[in-house]
């Protein structure tokens, strides 16, 4: 019976084309760096202004409930009463997904402003921070409106060795 090389077989030849940023990996973009990129932002933007306990009420009538609800529900979305530490003022901390996870998997929302931490595929680029942030706050039903013109991004450091 004949034995063929180690890495000349078709499954290796698609791992090396993933491993160099040539195909995909489930779920991740590769349009920029290689599979291993990873870049972290924290930063906030603005929003309309709105009162946390109209915030609230909007959070429950979408089914997002308070970390200590414990009846049925079809949606995993949690929140918390929390002070922002980034920001020194009263918000509440969001969990579209709910509580359990790997990475940054919470954003904060104060009466003013979006604080967010990202990790993200990729090399550094402020649009994906934006994205990602807009995304959650399509998660959750938009029930805050961003003003575009006001996103600061407080740090940007690679996060290819942070391990959760």
């Amino acid at each position: 019976m004949a034995r063929r090389a180690f890495g000349s077989g078709p499954l290796t030849i698609i791992l090396a084309m993933a491993l160099a940023g040539q195909g995909g990996c489930a779920g991740h973009s590769m349009r920029q760096g290689s599979a291993k990129t990873r870049t972290m932002y924290n930063g906030y933007v603005e929003i309309e202004p709105i009162t946390l306990s109209s915030l609230e009420s909007k959070l429950d009538s979408l089914g997002c409930h308070e970390m200590a609800y414990q009846g049925e529900s079809t949606s995993r979305c949690r929140y918390t009463e929390v002070q922002v530490p980034e920001l020194n003022e009263p918000g509440i901390k969001i969990y579209p997904s709910g509580p359990v996870g790997m990475g940054p998997i919470a954003f904060w929302v104060t009466e003013r402003k979006i604080w967010a931490s990202k990790d993200l595929f990729g090399l550094p680029n402020p649009e994906d921070f934006k994205a990602a942030v807009r995304k959650d706050i399509e998660g959750i039903g938009n029930i805050v409106e961003i003003r575009e013109a006001t996103w600061t991004i407080t740090k940007t450091a690679d996060a290819t060795n942070i391990v959760y």
